[in-house]
């Protein structure tokens, strides 16, 4: 798909995102695609984030493991396959009929939409510093109505009520794997004991 495809979808994903979402899932595209889609996102991301970095002090970064690419495209990685999961078992105790593969499509968009979020609020906030923190809080809300409305697409939702429950459920469930996860491996390993 070409640049000259994607910009158009990304401006309709913002004006629109439950259309996209249910298009996106329209196409149908097989588990190779998805897999594909979700590892250049992932490297794209880490880039984007160890780029940022190397702008700071990285003695400054309040979590560390944004100073090691690999543990972070492989935590990144883990927490969207988790996300993706909770969101298509709670959308299912909720009356959705969300597949998996639906909602890790939608998630990888997502992602994409983000980085590309992202980068126009690092852009602007050389332009226009003082604006930073609004950007980012436009970004962030923005970036929480289209999931919402992905969440409502995947499982066939008739409106945002059922899609906003079943995302607070799957963030809970995500907050709580996260949390048994560091206590399994302990947050010393990952040089965040300072930060917890």
């Amino acid at each position: 798909m070409s640049m000259a495809r994607l910009w158009p979808l990304f401006w309709q994903s913002l004006a629109t995102p439950r259309e996209i979402g249910a298009w996106l899932i329209g196409l149908g595209l097989g588990r190779e695609v998805l897999l594909l889609a979700f590892g250049l996102v992932l490297v794209l991301q880490t880039a984007f984030m160890t780029t940022l970095v190397t702008l700071v002090d990285p003695e400054t970064m309040p979590i560390p493991l944004l100073r090691q690419p690999l543990v972070f495209m492989l935590g990144l990685g883990g927490m969207l396959a988790l996300f993706a999961v909770l969101l298509t078992w709670a959308g299912r105790m909720a009356g959705g009929t969300a597949q998996l593969e639906e909602m890790g499509l939608l998630l990888i968009w997502l992602q994409g939409l983000r980085l590309a979020l992202q980068l126009a609020v690092l852009v602007l906030s050389f332009a226009l510093p003082a604006l930073s923190p609004l950007l980012l809080m436009a970004g962030t809300a923005l970036s929480f109505w289209i999931l919402v409305n992905f969440v409502a697409a995947a499982h066939r939702f008739d409106g945002l009520g059922r899609a906003l429950l079943v995302l607070v459920m799957a963030a809970f469930g995500l907050a709580m794997g996260i949390s048994i996860l560091l206590g399994m491996i302990g947050a010393t390993t990952l040089g965040m004991n300072g930060y917890v």
